[in-house]
């Protein structure tokens, strides 16, 4: 196909992304991705999205194509962007190729920082395109597994983007095995490598959640960010813990918890339901948002 005609349907598909955010109707999504080989060339590429923000997406990965068309977790930016203020100095562990932490890098601006992680050098090369692409020189990026130690640890690499994790034993298929630099965030603190104080953590590691929060108590406790951490019991198992494991110790530091779903509605595309949730309770995979105690919830605020 000329590239002047996908250029056109790209320019098309981005216009009916936009006039469809709000719509949730069976289908739509798959009608999207089907459009993927007509708006994108085979591989990476660097391309504006329904955002405005320019990401470095492989379309033919469901996921990524969700991102271009800004259907990927919808009401996760929403509520970041009700948390998150200009100026602020945020944290995205579990970067990937970088949705996150151009949004955040958009919402805090200039005058703020965004530090990155992510260990899976094929995510990292996308994730210094995204930032690179877009200009974001408040963006720090870290190779590196945030973890609760320091030093060298196995780090299993997946095809599929997204997939890759520290943990050993999961269900994940055809994963390569390499050593990745671990820190721990309290210690690239001390070092002054992180700006503070810290106001929102997200946390996307799949399944090594509980060791990055182990790994970040001395930040947790003095700068009391919001924290809003991906809850995954499949993966979670195989080091031998569960979600009550995780929700416990955001509980100790005196945090509410919530679960977070985008609110059911044909129009409702985006907009964000909180609902309590207990430390104790076994949870399916979801999304829970972790507010300091002496903080009000987030004011809520949605897309046009």
């Amino acid at each position: 196909m000329p590239s002047m005609r996908r250029e056109q349907l790209r320019q098309l598909a981005l216009a009916a992304g936009r006039k469809l955010s709000r719509v949730r109707l069976r289908g739509i999504p798959h009608l999207m991705y089907w459009s993927h080989r007509m708006i994108m060339e085979p591989g990476t590429h660097v391309v504006p999205s329904v955002s405005g923000i320019r990401l470095a997406i492989d379309a033919s990965d469901y996921a990524s194509c969700m991102m271009f068309y800004g259907r990927f977790s919808p009401e996760l930016i929403t509520l970041m962007n009700s948390i998150v203020q200009p100026g602020d100095s945020v944290v995205d562990v579990g970067a990937q190729l970088g949705y996150v932490t151009a949004h955040m890098a958009e919402r805090v601006g200039s005058s703020g920082s965004v530090h990155s992680f992510e260990p899976d050098p094929n995510a990292l090369l996308r994730l210094h395109s995204t930032v690179g692409s877009n200009n974001y020189s408040w963006v720090k990026i870290f190779p590196v597994a945030l973890t609760d130690l320091e030093g060298e640890i196995d780090f299993n690499v997946s095809p599929v983007l997204g997939w890759s994790t520290a943990v050993n034993g999961t269900h994940h298929q055809g994963l390569s095995k390499i050593r990745v630099r671990a820190a721990s965030f309290d210690k690239l603190a001390e070092n002054g490598e992180i700006r503070r104080p810290v106001t929102f953590v997200k946390i996307d590691v799949e399944g090594l959640e509980c060791a990055v929060l182990d790994g970040m108590q001395k930040m947790i406790r003095g700068d009391r960010p919001v924290i809003l951490a991906e809850v995954n019991p499949l993966l979670l198992k195989p080091n031998g813990l569960n979600t009550v494991d995780l929700l416990s110790r955001l509980e100790r530091f005196q945090y509410r918890l919530f679960l977070v779903v985008e609110s059911p509605g044909v129009l409702n595309g985006g907009r964000v339901t909180l609902s309590p949730v207990a430390a104790t309770e076994h949870l399916a995979f979801c999304d829970v948002l972790a507010v300091p105690e002496e903080k009000k919830l987030p004011l809520l605020f949605f897309p046009n």
